[in-house]
């Protein structure tokens, strides 16, 4: 049996790595969703597969992580083979703004770079941190690749 934890699981990239992955029963999958309830093709998925486990946190959270990775260790007896952080931050209606574009926005630039800080860089930090001791058990390499084709 593989663990799979993705974040971001609700749509695009994240969303086929959980049916891709859950494809296999060999393969337990946690689908990390923001929003659970809205979230209808994991419930979906969940409702139809037993390896597939929707579950609800921020990754800016760390209480909702937490109590995530407890859940996780419940039903792979305390490990986890494989942490995909998905999940992101991109403002649909600025991405594609330019400093230009943010003239006399000053307040907003702030608003969007913390924003994108906090979930991008701070929230994949916090994950790593909390699922670790998880994958550390089984003596594994943790790898976090980042692609701008991954964001489209």
């Amino acid at each position: 049996m593989v663990s799979w934890v993705i974040t971001g699981a609700n749509r695009g990239i994240g969303l086929a790595f959980v049916e891709e992955l859950s494809a296999d029963s060999r393969n337990t999958v946690f689908a990390l969703t923001r929003n659970k309830p809205n979230s209808s093709a994991l419930l979906e998925l969940e409702s139809k597969l037993k390896n597939v486990h929707v579950l609800q946190a921020d990754i800016t959270d760390v209480p909702s992580l937490r109590s995530v990775a407890k859940e996780v260790e419940k039903v792979t007896g305390g490990t986890l083979d494989v942490l995909i952080n998905n999940g992101a931050y991109l403002s649909k209606e600025r991405n594609t703004y330019t400093l230009d574009t943010y003239d006399g926005k000053e307040d907003l630039l702030d608003s969007d770079c913390e924003t994108f800080f906090k979930v991008n860089t701070l929230g994949v930090i916090k994950t790593i941190n909390v699922f670790l001791p998880l994958s550390a058990r089984l003596h594994r390499l943790l790898s976090r690749k980042s692609s701008r084709l991954a964001q489209v």
